[in-house]
């Protein structure tokens, strides 16, 4: 019986060390949800990506912004305030803004002065107009992707607008059905409340309900059934419940979906374990008891035989109260087996539930990354076009400086180089100015000869209309690192030729791209077989224009054909160039690229050529590709 005894001792001890174990645990979960809702305060204090720029900056910097454009403010002042609230703008504004930002900051004071005057509000513009595109390509339901169409071909007045309400005709009806539907699906009383409340008002009152209403209620539902299921379980439970309490709402809702079922599992699985080592105690407590009985009644039989009636008395007492024992140690057994039995039905039960859950949460996820990559997708297109526009100011900032003008006529320069590059992004709604439509006015498909290569890529590589124009823009990005070609690379077009389908089709380049642009020696030994490309390996302008455009490509073979491409367009061009100096001399004429990754190839035989007109305008060169 002692041996019975301290096997449930040891049973004891270690329960307790496991409790322990998920004090501190809980302990740690909880201190973790604290410090991702501290980070979750810190990202919604953030503008979302659809907000204005305007709204997105901060009242210290609006403050500092307000200093550097007061009336009387001196240049010091101006300078001062003014690089201070572009330091702020590094980390709060959108891809242009920041761009702006860094422009600034890394230019004179007169590029400071210009910022606080004309640059910050030209990037706010281009941020906005990028937003509203965004909503163009991604919106619901289709009238509010045409009201954001009908936005960028207004004025920044209308883009803005558009931004601040979001209005398209049918609005209310659709926000209303909305709102009607989340009532419909409701289980919580302040979610049913504020729908009710929303829908009984003015769509104002919808709208709000929709946009931020309706996540809170649901976060005080939610908080709500996270206590009611705490308190109807195992230690486990109530330990993941508090971390979802203390931490952001998606905590609230992960619990509830996955969480819960996860921990309801766990607890009974330790209950499964606790119930098997409670009846193994109890067996051999039974078979301690049941043995003390045997010897009692032994015990019994030797005082008989000694007729000591008495003493046989006592003995025959106590092994009828060891049987009993026994018994009741043997009951306790078959309870601890089938508390087994309900707990591990439990457990298979919450498993299933909690695979379920998982799966649908998982569905919901892949969802909801949909729509952040979206976003994602939208702010780098932005950023890509931001990069190139103000790459553009700053060797034309640089060229001026070089050849002795001043400060404040470099400053100038680089304006007037944004202002260029930004008329000339393409018409996909992400940048173009409000009333440009180009040199021939129309802005429509027929005299545009870069639509036909942006069908060619939707149809041949499923792309939308903007993520081609940003490889075609990338692909431009390396073709010249001078100043001329920069300017003039958004009007190439590769209507035809063989460069198209070895190069346009994205997505990333070799796990060692990083080293390529920091280490010379590395950009040679890749392309050794290169000898054209390789021997720009010195050049950081080139190695970072060949990284940018060949991270695009979706693997090793395709890479490898585009830079063999690239290193035949310029071997050929410097067989024909070194030959034919008119033809050098005509084409730096033309403004089009003669050096570089990608320079144009001029036909052997007939030279430079205008070709045509309307979408066949344009010099083609050697391999077909038409430039204009």
């Amino acid at each position: 019986m002692d041996a019975a005894k301290q096997a449930q001792n040891v049973v004891q001890i270690a329960r307790d060390a496991e409790a322990e174990r998920i004090r501190a645990d809980k302990q740690q979960a909880i201190a973790e949800a604290k410090e991702d809702a501290d980070s979750h305060q810190e990202e919604r204090s953030r503008a979302e990506w659809e907000e204005a720029e305007q709204n997105r900056v901060s009242e210290e910097t609006r403050k500092l912004l307000n200093a550097a454009e007061a009336p009387d403010a001196d240049p010091a002042t101006v300078v001062s305030k003014g690089r201070q609230a572009a330091v702020n703008l590094l980390s709060t504004g959108g891809p242009w803004t920041k761009q702006a930002a860094q422009h600034a900051l890394t230019g004179t004071d007169a590029d400071v002065r210009q910022w606080v005057d004309q640059g910050r509000l030209i990037a706010a513009e281009q941020d906005d107009r990028a937003r509203v595109a965004h909503i163009a390509d991604t919106g619901e339901p289709k009238a509010l992707r045409e009201a954001a169409k009908t936005a960028l071909d207004g004025s920044y007045a209308d883009v803005k607008a558009f931004l601040r309400t979001k209005a398209y005709p049918g609005e209310e009806d659709d926000d209303r059905l909305r709102a009607t539907q989340i009532l419909a699906s409701a289980t919580g009383p302040a979610v049913k409340e504020a729908a009710n409340a929303a829908l009984d008002g003015t769509h104002a009152d919808v709208k709000e309900f929709l946009e931020t209403g309706q996540y809170e209620a649901r976060e005080h539902d939610n908080r709500i059934n996270v206590l009611r299921i705490m308190d109807s379980g195992g230690p486990r439970l109530e330990a993941a419940g508090q971390a979802a309490l203390q931490g952001p709402p998606e905590y609230l809702r992960n619990f509830l979906d996955v969480g819960q079922h996860l921990a309801k599992e766990r607890d009974a699985r330790a209950a499964v374990h606790h119930a098997e080592m409670q009846r193994l105690v109890k067996r051999g407590m039974e078979a301690a008891a049941e043995a003390q009985g045997k010897a009692y009644e032994a015990a019994q039989s030797a005082a008989k035989a000694r007729n000591a009636a008495d003493e046989a008395a006592q003995y025959a007492q106590q092994a009828q109260d060891s049987a009993s024992q026994a018994a009741q140690y043997a009951d306790q057994a078959e309870q601890s087996a089938q508390q087994a039995k309900n707990s591990a039905d439990r457990a298979t039960q919450a498993a299933k539930t909690a695979r379920d859950a998982a799966a649908s949460a998982r569905e919901s996820a892949e969802q909801a990354a949909q729509s952040a990559e979206a976003a994602t997708s939208s702010a780098v297109r932005a950023g890509a076009y931001a990069d190139s526009a103000y790459a553009s100011a700053a060797q034309a900032r640089q060229s001026a400086l070089e050849a002795g003008k001043d400060t404040i006529a470099a400053a100038e320069a680089a304006l007037k180089a944004l202002k260029s590059m930004i008329e000339k992004l393409p018409d996909d709604g992400a940048g173009e100015q409000p009333g440009d439509g180009g040199s021939d006015g129309g802005g429509g498909d027929s005299g545009d000869p870069g639509q036909e290569e942006y069908r060619d890529l939707e149809i041949e590589n499923n792309l939308s209309k903007a993520d081609a124009v940003v490889i075609l823009l990338d692909i431009v990005g390396i073709f010249d690192p001078t100043p001329t070609s920069d300017t003039a690379s958004g009007i190439i077009s590769l209507i035809q030729g063989d460069w198209k389908d070895a190069s346009l089709s994205a997505v990333s380049l070799l796990p060692y791209i990083g080293d390529l642009i920091a280490k010379p020696a590395k950009f040679k030994e890749a392309f050794k077989s290169l000898n054209n490309i390789a021997e720009f390996a010195e050049n950081k302008a080139f190695r970072e224009r060949i990284e940018h455009t060949l991270r695009s490509f979706k693997d090793r073979q395709q890479l490898e054909e585009a830079a063999e491409r690239i290193d035949s367009f310029m071997g050929d061009a410097k067989k024909i160039y070194g030959k034919n100096k008119k033809y050098l001399e005509e084409a730096k004429k033309l403004g089009l690229p003669t050096e570089g990754p990608i320079p144009f190839v001029p036909n052997k035989k007939e030279g430079i050529k205008k070709v045509g007109s309307g979408r066949n305008k344009g010099y083609e060169d050697a391999y077909g590709n038409r430039w204009v």
